[in-house]
């Protein structure tokens, strides 16, 4: 009987692992989402030129994971030109 979670096609280590993506995914989302609400206020203040540090510390963020995200502050850039793309 206590073997029997094995039996549905689904492991409980296969489990904790789909958890554990999910909890990153949130994570990830949550930082996508604070990079780019630092760099529009940054933009809105015509705060020039946009260094990764700076924006780093306004997103709460450490550089290491900016670059997680992405390359360069141009590769964020074209992020929202490619977004605008797909809404045209």
């Amino acid at each position: 009987m206590s073997h029997l979670w094995l039996n549905c096609g689904v492991s409980f280590f296969a489990t904790e692992d789909i958890m554990a993506q999910q909890k990153q995914d949130i994570r990830a989302a949550r930082t996508e989402q604070a990079i780019r609400t630092a760099f529009e206020e940054m933009i809105m203040h015509h705060e020039q030129p946009i260094r990764v540090t700076a924006l780093a510390k306004k997103a709460g963020i450490n550089r290491k994971t900016f670059y997680l995200h992405y390359d360069t502050i141009e590769d964020l850039v074209n992020t929202y030109v490619d977004d605008a793309r797909v809404d045209l």
